[in-house]
């Protein structure tokens, strides 16, 4: 809460903020992006900025920055709908540098492992499973976030049995 109410003072008095809204590295090869935290829709909605999508990609030797256009975040907002935009802006941004930059991106799953094992040899401080471990998870319903059976129903949890 401190770091987020320090962030947007700044922002407020006319500075810039870098926020990594996937949390960690990507290192898996199904998706251009890992989910991102809301954090930075509630950042930028309350500073009253607009969110600068910004990515980048790394070879051995070079780092590849593209920035697309600001996206507004308006109040009221839908989290949800707000960092979807965000996403498909930055996966987009992804995509047209794996197209243009021929040395980033990979063509297969045996691409993909080496350029993982290269990232790790480069950085020997990574530690891949807990890379793996903070990858905020994506859930489709109440039931795959809490198992209800194993919570105590008393005046502070009776709010979840509520079937609205």
């Amino acid at each position: 809460m401190k770091a987020s109410a320090e962030m947007i003072k700044l922002l407020r008095n006319g500075n810039n903020v870098v926020i990594f809204p996937e949390g960690t590295w990507n290192l898996t090869p199904s998706k251009p992006l890992l989910p991102l935290y809301w954090g930075i829709i509630d950042i930028a909605g309350t500073a009253e900025v607009p969110i600068i999508p910004v990515i980048m990609e790394y070879t051995a030797k070079k780092c590849y920055i593209s920035f697309g256009s600001p996206i507004k975040v308006t109040s009221p907002y839908d989290k949800n709908d707000q960092i979807n935009r965000l996403a498909d802006a930055m996966a987009s941004l992804k995509w047209k540098t794996w197209e243009t930059c021929k040395d980033v991106g990979c063509k297969s799953l045996y691409e993909w492992n080496e350029e993982v094992e290269r990232r790790i040899k480069e950085y020997p401080k990574l530690d891949y499973s807990y890379e793996c471990s903070v990858i905020r998870k994506e859930f489709t319903s109440f039931d795959e976030l809490i198992d209800i059976s194993k919570i105590n129903p008393n005046k502070h949890t009776a709010f979840l049995f509520r079937k609205d």
